[in-house]
């Protein structure tokens, strides 16, 4: 919650805008980097002394408030503000009790680590030591709240229909997220210099919206169409659709059986899908775990198999080289094709 600038009542903020400070190594002053002067990707013009620095080379010692956007159900009020000392009060609150009040509440959270191992585990985070420390303690207290209720719903088809949006709002929720208007947009665990807290509240309403309509989307396009197979065989009687979650190097499929293949495949090491997933992966793990034990037994997704190059900065003991990557892409379009 924040003041409305106008009317004074207490209302719900859309956003917090969040910046990075560092401490110039020219004059020593700490500069906040949404008041510098951006000369190029990381590097920036000291306002106080004018010395260019570039923020990999630079001490990141704070982060601070900067921007806020709101709209007020009182008085109409709808644009943005400067943070003030009762909005930098209440983080600190929060930061001081989270323990206290994640106990009070009765909430969980997932606290794996991520592996040191990781392709995305750079220097600049190496304070992250877990997923969830992507989030605000703010909003990692909201999305701990959403996934209590949801997982009290009896119904499991509901359940798994509010644990989708509940996915979906988790990637726009998160420090990586580097304008308000989009969620996490990079395949990347990187937290920009300026970067955006979005509400949980509204963020998961919006995210329910856009599941709606893209049901209601498909229910006019497909309609009734849809039957689920268990096995091949199925697909020969009513049946249009088999769904399969394993290796493409592995299909239960008779050879000389498909008309067509429509593949979009993993693309050397344009994404790191393993990476990318653990971040919702150890939140469905409580959830899904024991219902889909073979999909979710280990605490993090293991990467053997996976068909990807690891990024030339990766730090795996043995990275998957390009050999492997088109090793493995033509054994699977070997079994394709067969």
């Amino acid at each position: 919650d924040t003041y409305c600038p106008k009317c004074k009542s207490l209302v719900s903020f859309d956003w917090m805008e969040w910046s990075h400070v560092y401490q110039c190594p020219s004059c020593n002053k700490n500069v906040v980097i949404a008041d510098c002067k951006k000369i190029s990707g990381g590097k920036y013009e000291c306002n106080f002394c004018k010395h260019t620095f570039i923020v990999t080379h630079t001490k990141r010692v704070d982060e601070k408030q900067t921007n806020m956007k709101l709209t007020c159900d009182v008085c109409g009020y709808k644009g943005t503000k400067n943070p003030e000392k009762f909005d930098a009060d209440k983080e600190k609150e929060l930061q001081n009790h989270f323990l206290e009040f994640i106990k009070a509440k009765d909430l969980w959270y997932p606290e794996e680590e991520m592996p040191m191992d990781y392709d995305l585990r750079r220097p600049y985070n190496y304070s992250m030591k877990k997923f969830v420390d992507f989030l605000t303690k703010r909003n990692l207290i909201g999305v701990a709240i959403l996934f209590k209720e949801i997982n009290k719903i009896k119904d499991n088809e509901i359940k798994y229909i509010m644990l989708n949006v509940f996915t979906s709002t988790l990637s726009w929720v998160t420090e990586l997220c580097v304008e308000p208007g989009h969620g996490w947009p990079i395949s990347a665990y990187w937290v920009a210099d300026v970067h955006y807290e979005l509400n949980v509240w509204k963020q998961f309403n919006n995210r329910f919206k856009w599941f709606l309509r893209g049901k209601g989307y498909s229910k006019e396009e497909i309609g009734n169409y849809f039957k689920e197979a268990d096995t091949f065989a199925h697909l020969k009687d009513n049946a249009t659709t088999w769904i399969l979650t394993r290796s493409s190097t592995k299909l239960p499929v008779p050879d000389n059986s498909v008309d067509a293949i429509i593949t979009d495949p993993p693309y050397y090491d344009a994404i790191p899908y393993s990476d990318i997933s653990n971040f919702f992966y150890v939140w469905m793990r409580r959830t899904l775990g024991d219902r889909f034990p073979e999909h979710f037994s280990a605490n993090v997704i293991p990467y053997d198999g996976e068909l990807v190059m690891d990024r030339a900065h990766a730090s795996l003991a043995r990275p998957r080289t390009k050999e492997d990557y088109e090793s493995g892409m033509a054994k699977a379009f070997v079994r394709m094709h067969g």
